[in-house]
């Protein structure tokens, strides 16, 4: 059995919790998360963090070919000499950032074969947010994301509208993908211990279907305005934008009433299909 206590006894390791690395140690969580997957034999999968390989042991086991990007020297040691002498043909570990590597470049260094690919991972806490939006970046080399994050993120992510929980994140994952809360982890599941919770989520892709690029272009520009000031009305904030103050006053009046939405609302009120709307009306006006 290749358990997490064991290599971390063995190595002496120093985990850096205060870096984000918080190893998930309960195999009965690993493979319910790995379950999640749905692997098959053959299947080639992507892991982003593996660490010492908690999840990527299972999956090695189910078959499958993973390919993982881990930044940190000392977890990309101990994988190249516990698991690879395992797993020979199964296993590429990629030593990098993941913010600097994209599904493509992955694919290509680790040889990966299919168009298409899962995802796996247990994200650092610290920089939940700009991971999610670079896995999102590649969502058309993408079928299916199982993500492990802190709690108060997957708040965010299913948010309510109108709620202070509800942000440019909860948009961004409900244009890109179906969200699916799957559980939570408590913190004495890792080590070192957090100091929050856990939760895994799926995220299912539309298989390589994707928006138009300038749909999508002012889908996020709109959001990212509307959440850069909270506290300010809608209309303030894209009268203030040099690109958006183009249509001016009386037209973004004019479309905030077709969608319902008093002159005074503020970017959390306002629901997918609200700012695909103004970004549809925002490209026919060619403000971008």
């Amino acid at each position: 059995m290749y358990t997490q206590i064991e290599l971390i006894k063995r190595y002496r390791l120093q985990v850096k919790g205060h870096q984000g690395q918080h190893l998930l140690v309960d195999p009965n969580i690993q493979k319910k998360i790995v379950e999640l997957m749905e692997p098959a034999r053959g299947e080639e999968i992507i892991e982003i963090g593996p660490g010492l390989g908690a999840l990527t042991y299972w999956l090695l086991e189910a078959g499958c070919r993973v390919a993982v990007v881990e930044k940190d020297e000392q977890f990309v040691s101990i994988l190249r000499q516990e698991l690879v002498p395992l797993f020979p043909d199964q296993l590429t570990i990629v030593h990098g950032d993941i913010l600097k590597w994209n599904v493509d470049q992955i694919a290509r260094e680790a040889n990966l074969k299919q168009k298409q690919f899962k995802l796996i991972g247990n994200i650092p806490y610290y920089i939940t947010a700009p991971i999610l939006f670079h896995i999102l970046d590649n969502k058309t080399q993408l079928t299916k994301a199982v993500l492990t994050i802190q709690r108060e993120v997957s708040k965010r992510i299913f948010a309510a509208p109108a709620t202070k929980d509800y942000s440019r994140l909860t948009l961004a994952v409900r244009f890109s993908a179906e969200a699916k809360h799957a559980f939570d982890i408590s913190r004495n599941c890792f080590t070192p211990k957090p100091e929050v919770d856990s939760s895994t989520l799926t995220l299912s892709f539309s298989g390589g279907d994707a928006p138009d690029p300038s749909e999508a272009e002012a889908f996020f520009y709109l959001t990212r305005t509307a959440f850069a000031q909270r506290r300010k009305t809608l209309l303030h904030l894209f009268l203030q934008d040099k690109q958006l103050k183009k249509a001016g006053r009386e037209q973004w009046l004019k479309w905030l009433k077709e969608l319902g939405v008093q002159e005074k609302a503020r970017g959390e009120e306002l629901l997918l299909k609200d700012y695909l709307f103004l970004a549809r009306e925002v490209r026919q006006h060619n403000l971008m």
